[in-house]
């Protein structure tokens, strides 16, 4: 047993992050069923240091007195013992607290009761207790120092003094003291920097996993989420980071922080929106075959289908960036509708019995996001064709809504339908802004069938799920509810009806020429060329050159006059304008009147529907409020083209009828090899083409008016397993142009007629 002095206690274990050992506890060391503890409590008299020892923990240890710490909590005992021999001598040596020697003041009763209150508790409560100390025992002095007090019993000790006394290192009192210097009042936890603590790779998984989303999924337009390709699964997801990205964690932690952290990337077994056609193909075939070399080969193509779709992804992307860091020379734009399901009033939460889908009033709202502008929301009551009118329309009140700050470039996203975006009249609207010096270039882009979902889609889930939470009772509620489901100030949101739409492709009909073989590209760029807007196109935004069309190389023939008349509104598609009284009771007064009012309002316009000569063309505005800089730069000439075209060019002009006679892969032919003549017609798809022009060729069966489909011969040696019959043939064997099967799996007409005639002349 050694002797330990209050002065020198514990300087081996304690650090300024409360560590304490375990297999010592210094201090004051009680023994409270022994004789002595009669001895100590009688004792009043004022004690010197040196009378205090410290003994290890042990078991051994008879006359210890045990005070039992928390549950959890590692056990420490501590002891008190009375020194019979301490020299004055030694007393000497081991000096006082402070000059005014107050330590010697302290009774050993309360110094005892001091440090057994201080050490049974647990390290958590005594730094709570520390700098509640702290807090009621000091004051600020007149040049706003802190100043503290220490008191043991009724004596007022030094700090130095106190600290000796409870048994608290002078490191740890110090720290803990600095702490409520700077300011803390209340102590952190131990773990609190390590709970929640992810290291590197961990960190590094979820970025990458969150950027492989962006790429490759698609957002959903009723649900905050992100759906992969169907193709894919979380260790092909994780297989594909770890390549580009060695330092993340290991796939057991990363398919766990994908399942708790990161819910909204899912791979969807079943996806209710419409499919891109090649992923459905693909897995389709995989499902039917277990040969390992065709798997392979099916599971190479989906990969490389896969990555062309998120090259186009990235393309929009960097439009975005730029749109958003340099605003003066760019502006980025994205259209497209929303589903009507979500935004039919009234409605009701909860929902009444006698509220059903008949009852609603639907609506259809088109979305566009300006980036780094607004976003804004276009109502109507399908009242109004939704072609490509719509979109002019819908793209005029935006260009007037930023005319006082349009750049020179605009780059205009939208969804892969020729019905309202992919036509000759859009196309001609875009040429007259151009020619009309309001732009100096225009991208538009579209995405690959079947992965259109982007961050318009985003937008839409967002107005989908506030309105999923809330009622909107009438209409008025309804472009209130829009914008109050975004908390973005940088970026206003607003919600409004149509009231009129230009008629611009019956203005645009007599001034524009006809076009062809515009539906394969997926990228247009309109630019001047003394004075006249051209087209090129892209297959797609990876293809390193430009093509031109061919025939005439601008689409509008002149500029008309006066402004379009008004599309007539046709009112036989709403269901419903007034409001059925079973739901009246569900509704307050204030929306019953606002149903009325829309009555009146809808019945009003039908009545009515005839040309408004008050309303104003947009255009005419937007040359006169756009700023049109005289110094503004000139952009690059088209560049030529160099590449093997992938799809024919567009062309300008009436329609010349071409037949393609080079086989592709993934063709359809009809072939005549004489050792197959009793077979007619014989028709397959080719595989390959080799370089000796041989084709590798998968064989069909059908005849001229019915279904075709893949032909399966036995395989040799393995008895009911079956495979397709592929040949290699020559080139010259092909008798027909190329072609491919209609959608019933049909030969097209025109094929048809051509066997028919190449049967007489090989059957006569």
């Amino acid at each position: 047993m050694a002797v330990l002095d209050p002065l020198t206690e514990l300087e081996s274990a304690a650090e300024p992050d409360d560590a304490l050992p375990n297999t010592q506890m210094t201090g004051l060391q009680t023994e409270l069923e022994s004789e002595a503890d009669e001895d100590l409590h009688c004792e009043t008299g004022p004690w010197t240091p040196g009378i205090f020892i410290t003994e290890l923990e042990s078991d051994a240890d008879e006359d210890a007195c045990h005070i039992p710490r928390k549950r959890g909590k590692k056990r420490r005992h501590v002891t008190f013992q009375l020194e019979s021999s301490c020299s004055d001598q030694e007393q000497k040596k081991r000096g006082r607290c402070c000059s005014t020697d107050c330590l010697a003041r302290v009774t050993r009763a309360d110094a005892a009761a001091a440090r057994i209150a201080f050490k049974e508790k647990s390290l958590g409560d005594q730094r709570t207790w520390l700098m509640e100390y702290f807090r009621t025992h000091s004051s600020r002095s007149e040049n706003e120092s802190l100043q503290f007090s220490y008191n043991i019993g009724l004596e007022q000790v030094c700090a130095t003094a106190w600290h000796q006394v409870v048994g608290i290192v002078r490191s740890r009192f110090y720290y803990w003291q600095k702490q409520f210097r700077d300011g803390l009042l209340y102590p952190l936890p131990a773990n609190c920097l390590r709970k929640g603590h992810k290291i590197n790779k961990t960190l590094n998984a979820k970025t990458e996993l969150n950027a492989f989303a962006r790429s490759y999924g698609d957002r959903m337009p009723d649900r905050e989420s992100v759906n992969l390709p169907h193709g894919f699964t979380k260790r092909e997801v994780y297989r594909r980071i770890r390549q580009d990205n060695a330092e993340v964690c290991s796939e057991t932690h990363f398919k766990r922080i994908w399942r708790k952290e990161e819910q909204h990337i899912t791979i969807p077994k079943v996806n209710r929106f419409s499919k891109c056609d090649v992923c459905t193909e693909l897995k389709m075939k995989l499902g039917k075959t277990n040969d390992k070399d065709v798997r392979r080969q099916l599971i190479a193509q989906h990969q490389k289908h896969v990555e062309k779709q998120s090259s186009e992804r990235q393309k929009y992307y960097k439009h975005i960036r730029k749109a958003k860091s340099q605003p003066e020379k760019y502006m980025s734009v994205i259209i497209d509708g929303m589903d009507q399901h979500c935004t039919s009033i009234p409605q009701l939460h909860p929902t009444p019995k006698a509220l059903s889908y008949n009852d609603q009033l639907h609506t259809h709202i088109t979305g566009a996001l300006v980036h780094g502008r607004g976003q804004h929301a276009y109502i109507d009551f399908n009242e109004y064709p939704h072609d490509s009118n719509l979109t002019i329309n819908i793209l005029l009140n935006i260009l007037v809504r930023y005319a006082d700050s349009l750049p020179p470039v605009l780059y205009l996203q939208l969804d892969n339908t020729s019905r309202e975006n992919k036509n000759r009249h859009l196309f001609s609207f875009l040429s007259l802004l151009l020619e009309l010096n309001i732009f100096k270039k225009i991208k538009v882009g579209f995405l690959m069938v079947g992965h259109t979902h982007e961050d318009i889609d985003q937008f839409f889930s967002r107005i989908a799920t506030h309105l999923k939470k809330r009622s909107t009772p009438s209409f008025p509620k309804l472009l209130q509810a829009i914008p109050a489901a975004f908390h973005k100030a940088h970026c206003p949101t607003t919600a409004e009806r149509i009231l009129h739409l230009f008629d611009v492709r019956k203005w645009l009909l007599p001034h524009q020429h006809s076009m062809c073989y515009h539906s394969k590209p997926h990228i247009f760029k309109f630019a001047l060329h003394q004075g006249k807007a051209t087209l090129q196109t892209k297959d797609w935004s990876t293809t390193p050159h430009w093509r031109d069309t061919t025939g005439i190389n601008h689409i509008l023939s002149s500029h008309p006059d006066g402004q379009p008349t008004l599309v007539e509104k046709s009112f036989a598609d709403i269901n419903i304008i007034h409001l059925p009284d079973k739901l009246q009771p569900y509704l307050e007064e204030v929306d019953i009147e606002a149903w009325r009012s829309l009555y009146e309002l809808l019945t009003l316009e039908e009545e009515e529907n005839e040309e408004d000569s008050t309303v104003r063309w947009p255009i005419c505005d937007l040359l006169i409020m756009a700023k049109q800089p005289t110094d503004r730069p000139q952009l690059e000439e088209h560049a030529r083209n160099t590449e093997d075209e992938t799809f024919r060019q567009v062309h300008i002009g009436p329609k010349v009828k071409e037949q393609r006679t080079e086989v592709r892969e993934r063709d359809m032919v009809a072939t005549y090899l004489p050792e197959y003549s009793t077979h007619w017609p014989q028709v397959g798809c080719i595989r390959s083409v080799h370089e000796d022009k041989s084709l590798q060729i998968e064989w069909y069966t059908g005849t001229l008016t019915s279904k075709w489909k893949e032909v399966k011969v036995p395989v040799k040696g393995q008895k009911g397993r079956k495979q397709l019959w592929v040949e290699t043939i020559d080139s010259s064997s092909v008798i027909l142009p190329p072609f491919s099967l209609t959608a019933g799996e049909k030969l097209p007409l025109q094929t048809v007629n051509g066997l028919r005639e190449k049967h007489s002349s090989y059957f006569q």
